[in-house]
């Protein structure tokens, strides 16, 4: 029946085939299936034993005994099969293509005539199947603790939804990671067998961060990034209908409870079961839509970007939108004490008070948009970034083909430059963070704040996008060094440039000492708010002065080394 099973499978999905006759044996399956029946037995005894039921209480009644083992048994098993799935899926997944690097076998791969969504998603279900394997077999004790707690079935599905989900979206960055590093093959010389272990000890590291995170004042929208690790997202599906928890987390803060849910452009996505799955599967489908198309690019060509320039625009506004979506609250949330008393807000602060409330509110989420932002537009600068020898390629081309600068009508150099994936990137950087300070813009024109607070939001965007336009303008040049370590270099920099940038401002007389944005948001000196607050006019026209030159200068000296690069290639030609 299996070798049938197996050919027909085979038909529809050839790599899926190779990776399931290496891996279903029949001594593989039997001992994957008792060492899950023992795992299930020793989580069963030992809640058993253990279990004491008069810990058993909510609101002051007594638990039933079967529903309190049913929680109990059912959260265990929950965490094991998570855990299992994510950080052994990853773990085998980087190690899988590792090795077909390694053997010269994932050259012959890419030379199939099969589809990259074909050859990824067999790679996907064949590689971890033990471990599916592993975690199906314990879905009845899973079902029957989860029915005897109480939980409706339907609810249960839902669970089981999210954990399919995140395991897509784990397992093609994993894999993504994997091609990256295959396609730099010093790179993979010395790290490729500590890849497996990298990539699998950071989903680990993200697991415990989520069951014990060392923040309990997180803000709100930034509890967004929680939605990436299945964890928070099932807590707070089950918390909502009254199921509690043992485990040691903090979900029990006020941007977990039932009165405020989650909220999207003040849609209540959190109020049910159904809208908020739907809400983490929006996130989830997401990025791992933009994950496969970084995956179908690298696949096939080891040279190219891991996004097109036309993808990353339309990804930076999903993603604006999916952003903004979570900083459009209540009035009432500006209140710090709205958690404790809800009317004390609207009752006992005079007008003035409230507008103090809403304005130090705002400025934090301001602050919040601006730091996600920064962190989105670093990873655009890397990934859009070309490398040495396809800007080579490209300066070659532009002197022949567009020797003759005096008809201007047939020089494509503008569009070159936005749409085409290998020339620079700086101007395809600029455009991203234009996108990116829509909603900056956006939040300081409708926020609460007065015309000073207004002006000071303008020039920390205009900041910000000068500051971006620096890091990403270095990185090009960097990439376009001679040197073996032209990555690692143009990395090294960009970070000294980021620190330095305090030494810069400072020199400038912008200080912010004291002030809460130099403990989070100093790394990146993106959005100094304390450092506008008290300088004069003259002082900021001579920052923006600096900036802007230094800017200038960067850039064109980006335009020398491509025009060297171009005329050195075409000699070399001729």
């Amino acid at each position: 029946m299996l070798p049938n099973l197996l050919e027909s499978i085979g038909e529809l999905n050839p790599q899926l085939m190779r990776e399931l006759k290496g891996r279903l044996k029949l001594r593989n399956v039997l001992i994957v299936v008792v060492v899950s029946i023992a795992v299930q037995f020793w989580r069963f005894e030992s809640i058993y034993r253990r279990l004491s039921f008069n810990m058993c209480r909510a609101d002051g009644s007594r638990y039933r005994a079967d529903q309190c083992f049913g929680e109990w048994l059912f959260d265990d098993l929950l965490a094991i099969s998570i855990l299992i799935l994510l950080v052994g899926g990853t773990f085998l997944l980087i190690r899988d293509l590792c090795q077909e690097e390694r053997r010269g076998t994932l050259n012959f791969i890419r030379l199939s005539p099969h589809s990259e969504k074909s050859i990824i998603l067999g790679k996907m279900l064949g590689v971890p199947v033990l471990l599916y394997l592993l975690v199906i077999v314990a879905v009845p004790l899973h079902l029957w603790a989860g029915i005897a707690a109480a939980i409706p079935l339907g609810k249960i599905l839902l669970v089981y939804t999210i954990i399919i989900a995140s395991c897509i979206l784990f397992y093609s960055a994993a894999l993504l990671c994997s091609l990256i590093v295959c396609r730099r093959s010093r790179l993979m010389s010395w790290l490729g067998w500590l890849m497996p272990w990298l990539g699998s000890g950071a989903v680990l590291a993200l697991s415990f961060v989520v069951l014990y995170p060392p923040w309990e004042f997180i803000d709100y929208p930034l509890a967004w990034l929680t939605l990436f690790h299945p964890f928070d997202p099932i807590f707070y599906l089950l918390q909502y209908n009254g199921h509690e928890y043992y485990f040691p987390n903090s979900f029990q803060g006020p941007f977990w409870s039932p009165e405020l849910g989650w909220n999207w452009y003040y849609l209540p996505v959190g109020a049910s079961g159904l809208t908020f799955t739907g809400f983490v599967l929006l996130n989830y489908g997401l990025w791992s839509y933009w994950i496969g198309q970084g995956i179908k690019r690298c696949f096939r060509n080891s040279k190219a970007t891991i996004l097109s320039k036309r993808q990353s625009y339309l990804l930076m506004v999903c993603l604006e939108l999916l952003i903004l979506g979570l900083f459009v609250r209540e009035e009432q949330r500006y209140n710090p004490h709205f958690y404790s008393e809800p009317d004390l807000f609207k009752h006992v602060y005079s007008a003035s008070e409230q507008l103090f409330f809403a304005s130090n509110w705002a400025s934090e989420q301001l602050f919040y948009l601006a730091f996600l932002n920064a962190v989105l537009v670093f990873g655009l600068i890397a990934i859009l970034s070309p490398s040495r020898q396809v800007l080579q390629d490209w300066g070659r081309y532009r002197r022949e083909k567009f020797s003759d600068f005096r008809d201007f009508s047939k020089n494509t150099l503008v569009q070159d430059l936005i749409w085409g994936d290998k020339s620079p990137a700086v101007v395809a950087i600029a455009i991203n963070i234009a996108i990116a300070t829509i909603p900056l813009v956006i939040w300081s024109l409708f926020g609460p704040f007065n015309n000073q607070q207004k002006t000071q939001a303008f020039v920390n965007i205009a900041l910000f996008f000068s500051l971006m336009m620096i890091y990403g303008t270095i990185a090009q040049l960097m990439l376009m060094m001679k040197t073996k370590k032209r990555v690692l270099l143009a990395i090294g920099t960009v970070v000294a440039a980021v620190f330095s940038t305090h030494v810069m401002l400072a020199m400038l007389g912008l200080k912010s000492d004291n002030h809460y944005i130099l403990g989070l948001f100093g790394l990146f000196s993106t959005f100094p708010w304390a450092n506008i607050e008290n300088a004069a006019m003259k002082t900021l026209f001579l920052a923006f002065l600096g900036l802007w030159t230094f800017l200038a200068l960067l850039n064109l000296q980006l335009i020398r080394q491509l025009r060297h690069v171009g005329e050195s290639t075409s000699k070399c030609s001729q």
